[in-house]
């Protein structure tokens, strides 16, 4: 190559390297980035500058609905922080095709907020607005299913009027909305959602059955998942599980309750009250209840009762009692369904507020050789009177039991000549009965 020709090539470069230095002395360098944005071959004096005198960003939504606000209309401005200037050598403008020269400029824009939200609202975007739904369980033709969610076009106001503002610094004039959207916050696929079906569906056949003696209750199917909370992953809601035990409760417990009996030789009479009869414990049961519905498969459960009866169903008194005439001054015990004992008895004093109490009690003790003591009528002296045989039948001293200073029974003898209000029995009538009855046997007090 000879001299001159080399001398024309450096001559040439130098001229295109000078030109370059010139030309970038006004110009941004190659790969200038202001904020992420790429700003090259820019006038130097305006390339921080995002003030503009008007200038209109159009947002593009879901539907081809769009806002176009006009940066005059929300009073719209920016300042620059001061001393923000672009530290760029023209001499080196040759590298700078190989690196990048990134600044942050931290913008200060400011407008009118009051006038952007009427802009927003009023525009197509905030028109026939759906918004988003979640996934969620329905059922279908008998069954449980995950539906659909629905994304809608509702739009986030703080996140849209952002990018607004966003795109008004960066003098873009078309943003395409996609982020600002409201999204459900559950969607088909949830893994929650999905075990939740499973375990309805399971439900939905379940029968978890309540043994009541001679009764059934099935608690099944709609009934049982209206119990669970399906704010709470379908557990069993303590409340409305509870409920439904206490209503079971109300349905067939007994204790203390009106009972229409079939009195012998009279027919049908009502008798109310009593410590006799059957009560759920409601909290243990539920407690089992919410156990069987944990395992999500068919059971049967006992409830746990406080008091119980001798029989169970319809008529809970079964075909072993003790009956109580206080009108005939006369008392039997039906063993099996067969009389066992018949006899006249002495019972309460009512002149003296002393009657036998009526109701549906039991015999809950019984006692040898006992001493029964309490107050006599004067309401000074007290009495202390030896039995043989003692049968309590409710929890406030009134019992059956023989007395040793009585020769006759029955008729009115009760009236004005009574007991304290025990049921005072022939020796060995009351022998008979202490000898076969058993605890919990109920007794039928009444007037015919």
């Amino acid at each position: 190559m000879t001299k001159k020709i080399v001398i024309g090539i450096v001559s040439a470069i130098l001229i295109v390297y000078l030109a370059g230095v010139g030309y970038f002395n006004f110009y941004t360098l190659p790969n200038t980035f202001i904020n992420e944005e790429n700003r090259s071959f820019n006038v130097k004096s305006t390339a921080l500058d995002r003030n503009v005198d008007s200038f209109t960003v159009t947002a593009v939504g879901k539907d081809e609905k769009e806002a176009i606000i006009p940066s005059e209309s929300i009073a719209y401005s920016i300042d620059i922080p001061k001393d923000t200037r672009l530290n760029q050598n023209a001499f080196t403008w040759p590298a700078a095709f190989f690196t990048k020269d990134e600044y942050t400029v931290d913008y200060k824009p400011s407008w009118n907020d009051k006038k952007l939200n009427e802009l927003l609202e009023n525009s197509d975007l905030f028109k026939n607005v759906q918004e988003p739904i979640n996934a969620t369980i329905e059922k279908v033709d008998g069954s449980y299913q995950v539906t659909d969610q629905v994304y809608g076009n509702s739009l986030d106001m703080d996140k849209l009027k952002s990018t607004i503002i966003n795109n008004f610094v960066a003098l873009n004039e078309k943003v395409e909305l996609n982020e600002e959207y409201k999204q459900p916050s559950v969607t088909k696929g949830n893994e929650e959602l999905e075990k939740s079906v499973q375990k309805l569906n399971t439900w939905n056949t379940t029968e978890i059955t309540f043994d009541l003696g001679e009764n059934k209750e099935v608690l099944t199917g709609d009934e049982l998942i209206a119990i669970l909370d399906k704010e709470n992953n379908y557990e069993p809601d303590p409340a409305k599980l509870r409920d439904y035990v206490k209503n079971l409760a109300i349905k067939y417990d007994t204790l203390g309750s009106e009972r229409t009996f079939n009195a012998t030789g009279v027919g049908e009479v009502t008798v109310k009250g009593g410590i006799y009869g059957w009560q759920m414990n409601v909290d243990e049961t539920t407690a089992l209840v919410k156990d069987q519905i944990a395992k999500v498969e068919s059971g049967t459960i006992k409830p746990v009762y406080t008091e119980t009866a001798m029989a169970s169903g319809d008529d809970d008194i079964g075909k072993t009692y003790v009956e109580l005439d206080l009108s005939r001054q006369k008392m039997w015990y039906y063993k099996d369904g067969e009389l066992a004992v018949e006899t006249s008895v002495v019972t309460g004093d009512p002149t003296k507020g002393a009657a036998t109490p009526t109701g549906t009690f039991k015999v809950w003790s019984k006692e040898r050789n006992r001493r029964l003591r309490g107050l006599n009528f004067d309401g000074k002296t007290r009495y202390n009177v030896p039995v043989n045989f003692w049968i309590p039948i409710n929890y406030s001293g009134i019992g059956i039991h023989d007395v040793n200073y009585r020769s006759s029974y029955g008729g009115s003898i009760y009236y004005g000549n009574g007991s304290h209000g025990c049921i005072n029995t022939p020796y060995s009538k009351v022998k008979a009965i202490f000898d076969s009855v058993e605890l919990g046997t109920p007794v039928i007090v009444y007037h015919s």
